[in-house]
């Protein structure tokens, strides 16, 4: 006899595969008088994956609970879906890219669709039509998941051609687990045409929410009769399937207190006194039911071997069996020699490393790439204000970035963050001054003024990948907030107007000599423009404006303000200049300076910042 604690559910399905493939390649048991015993009926799938393919014949005799199981999870994704499509003025049909990929990768839909490459102008959107999920996906015959639900008539029929579709995928395949998933599949669309037709007469007056939430509560109260030969095979089955069978060899999956014996819930209204005192079941005889089955099972038994969960979660674990602990106390002293019990705990080894310490050796391939920050020709690169903050704060961080190129990808985002907020205003504002003429009256601010809203509208669009109708949520005030900010920005500009638009989100680049070698600059400003001889540099800021000194000399040798770009101004424009403006929410700053710098003077501060 053998007591193995194992971590988690899935670890003792796997330890219970492992442990039989051993004792059938050692020739220790008949498999025609041996029985996988499930306490806890959740596992039957994990110990189906599991089961070696030495095993040609499985029969399963048992309930299998589909509260839990991955059919659950498809119809709620099914339904998830369903629930989140967005449908336009035109009745076009869009669904979310997250719904789109749990969908489509589910166990039982993975092999129905083909996956292609995907475009890199796909990847940041939020919705996708059919046409653009045919494009990424090869659905074939899996066009119909995205068909459109107009009643609840209508919601039976599309779950009635989805599980055909996902059992026509199933047949063609082979094995003992597909056998099994395909009779679960079966009946389960019994049981939705059998609701079907019992709400037929009423189906028009029931809202499709309400009629996935009737299936799903249908479907989840439900157990799989799954039926077996008992004299042939591996025998998997529940705890209470094996009253009066007799096996020579057991293994039993699940022995945590809890689960051996089963929990008692107490679900009647009659308290346990009166139960008690009128002779009417109570916790206790469902205890006694357990025990009697389990001790049955050691009367034939030659080899047992009784698994646990030793790790503790939501669904229990940590504490094995009582039983397990009567029989180490009682059945050895019983049986005395005749009894042999070893206990065992699998776990992962834990492999202890020393941590290397990361040293990048500058040879020549990393000095080529140095050396196009000083070059001249089609192959140079320049630093950003970004790039010298980074390797003012971390050059291996700036290796891995601007030498190595090693980034995280771009991923899309569920709401309006920050940055995406800045971006939406900047692309807004770029817009409607991109649409004017470069000279820029009060007349032209106030047609702007008038086309503001399409503007942000484009924006969100454009940038966040989503139309402004179908944000939702905190998204939609943050859009307002943006709306606002963008016709304060107007207003403001009408007070200065009238001026001239120099350059809009333009890049900027320059040298400066240090030690001799021209070392390449570039920065992007918000927008240049032009006011009665004076050239400014506007930058919108959207986050928190902090302004502690006035000194130019020290602000710019701070290096996380990153100001280096002024200099490149400078020297481009060689005039006085307001070199920016920040908008925050209600007010904007205005910052002057009355000092120009020449490239010395801004060389020797790169050098005392470095």
């Amino acid at each position: 006899m053998e007591f193995a604690g194992v971590p988690l559910q899935a670890g003792q399905a796997k330890y219970a595969g492992e442990l039989l493939s051993n004792l059938i390649s050692s020739n220790s048991i008949d498999i025609n008088s041996t029985a996988i015993i499930l306490a806890d009926e959740n596992l039957l799938f994990p110990v189906l994956y599991a089961i070696p393919h030495l095993v040609q014949t499985i029969n399963v005799t048992m309930g299998y609970p589909l509260k839990e199981s991955q059919f659950i999870v498809l119809l709620d994704q099914l339904r998830q879906i369903q629930k989140n499509k967005r449908v336009s003025k035109t009745g076009q049909i869009r669904y979310h890219h997250k719904d789109i990929s749990a969908l489509l990768n589910h166990p039982l839909l993975a092999s129905v669709v083909t996956k292609h490459p995907i475009d890199i102008d796909d990847t940041n959107f939020q919705y996708y039509d059919l046409e653009a999920i045919n494009r990424i996906y090869s659905l074939n015959g899996a066009v119909i998941l995205f068909d459109a639900i107009p009643d609840t008539e209508g919601l039976f029929s599309y779950l009635d051609k989805t599980l055909e579709l996902i059992h026509l995928n199933l047949s063609e395949k082979s094995g003992n687990v597909v056998y099994f998933e395909d009779a679960v599949l079966s009946f389960i669309a019994n049981e939705i045409r059998l609701l079907a037709d019992i709400l037929s007469a009423h189906s028009s007056e029931i809202p499709v929410e309400t009629g996935w939430q009737m299936v799903r509560e249908c479907i989840a109260g439900l157990k799989v009769p799954f039926t077996g030969e008992p004299v042939k095979g591996l025998q998997v089955m529940g705890f209470l399937e094996t009253r009066a069978l007799d096996f020579k060899n057991i293994i039993i999956i699940g022995c945590n207190e809890g689960i051996l014996p089963a929990s008692s819930a107490g679900k009647s209204f009659i308290p346990y006194a009166l139960r008690k005192g009128f002779g009417l079941a109570t916790y206790e005889d469902q205890d006694a039911s357990f025990s009697y089955h389990f001790y049955r099972l050691f009367h034939t038994a030659e080899k047992a071997f009784l698994i646990y969960n030793t790790e503790v979660g939501k669904t229990g674990g940590g504490e094995p069996s009582r039983y397990l602990l009567q029989l180490e106390q009682e059945l050895e002293e019983y049986m005395g020699a005749r009894l042999t019990i070893s206990k065992k705990i699998i776990s992962t080894p834990i492999i202890q490393e020393s941590v290397q310490a990361i040293s990048i050796v500058k040879d020549e391939k990393i000095l080529e790439q140095l050396q196009r920050f000083t070059g001249q020709n089609d192959n140079s690169r320049s630093l950003s204000s970004s790039a010298l903050t980074t390797y003012i704060n971390c050059k291996l961080q700036f290796y891995f970035r601007y030498i190595a190129y090693l980034k995280e990808n771009d991923t899309v985002g569920e709401s309006i963050e920050a940055d995406i907020f800045g971006n939406i205003l900047h692309r807004a504002l770029e817009l409607l001054y991109g649409s004017s003429s470069p000279q820029i009256d009060v007349a032209a601010i106030d047609r702007l003024l008038a086309q503001a809203d399409e503007a942000v509208d484009r924006a969100i669009r454009e940038v966040f990948k989503t139309e402004a109708g179908d944000l939702h949520g905190n998204d939609i005030l943050l859009a307002e907030v943006i709306r606002e900010l963008v016709k304060r920005m107007l207003q403001q500009d009408k007070k200065d107007a009238p001026f001239t638009i120099e350059q809009l989100e333009g890049t900027y680049r320059s040298t400066i000599q240090v030690n001799g070698l021209p070392i390449n600059l570039y920065g992007k400003f918000d927008r240049v423009d032009e006011q009665n001889g004076t050239v400014r540099i506007i930058d919108y800021k959207t986050g928190k404006v902090e302004l502690k000194m006035k000194n130019l000399i020290l602000y710019l040798q701070i290096p996380k303000r990153k100001r280096f770009f002024s200099y490149i101004f400078i020297q481009k424009f060689k005039k006085t200049c307001i070199p920016a403006r920040r908008l925050k929410l209600d007010f904007m700053l205005h910052l002057l300076w009355e000092k120009e710098l020449n490239g010395q003077e801004m060389a020797t501060m790169f050098l005392k910042m470095n």
